[in-house]
C-alpha cells in the first residue's frame, strides 16, 4: 500500500503525464502526494539576489496553479513545492526524509520522433539512488 508518493514534477508535457499517473496512484491507493519542482540549482551560488529565488518561485507556484492543477482535480491530498537545488540530489533527500513510497519521474521525448522516450541524466541518478521504488512515466 502506497500512503506518500513523491513527484518529481517538471514543467513539459512529459511533466503533465508524469503527474497524472502519479495522481492515479495516489488516487488507487489513498495516499498523500508530494509534488516537487527544482528551480535552476545556479540559484544557489550567493550573489543571488532574494527577491529573483523568491519571484522565481512565486511563478512557478503560479505557473502550477494556472496550468497544471487541474490534473488533480478531485483530489486534494496534495502539496506542491519548490526552491533552488540540484534535482536528483534534493528528489532522494526528500524521498528520504518523507518516508517516500515511491518517486514518480518522467522521461524526455528523443528528438521529433514521437514515442521514443529516454531518461535523462537527474533520472539515471534518481533511479540509482531513491530510497525507495522509482516509477518512470514513458512520454506521450
Amino acid at each position: 500500500m502506497l500512503q506518500r508518493i513523491l513527484v518529481a514534477f517538471k514543467f513539459s508535457p512529459a511533466g503533465a503525464r508524469t503527474l497524472l499517473q502519479a495522481a492515479e496512484l495516489a488516487r488507487v491507493h489513498g495516499a498523500r502526494l508530494h509534488i516537487f519542482h527544482a528551480l535552476d540549482y545556479r540559484l544557489l551560488h550567493p550573489a543571488t539576489p532574494d527577491e529573483r529565488i523568491v519571484a522565481m518561485t512565486r511563478e512557478a507556484e503560479e505557473r502550477f496553479e494556472k496550468e497544471y492543477k487541474k490534473y488533480l482535480e478531485g483530489y486534494p491530498r496534495y502539496g506542491f513545492n519548490c526552491w533552488e537545488a540540484d534535482p536528483s540530489v534534493e528528489i532522494c533527500k526528500l524521498a528520504e526524509d518523507m518516508a517516500a513510497d515511491l518517486v514518480v519521474i518522467g522521461c524526455h521525448q528523443v528528438g521529433d520522433r514521437p514515442g521514443i522516450s529516454r531518461l535523462g541524466m537527474v533520472g539515471l541518478a534518481i533511479v540509482q539512488t531513491a530510497p525507495c521504488m522509482v516509477l518512470v512515466v514513458p512520454c506521450p
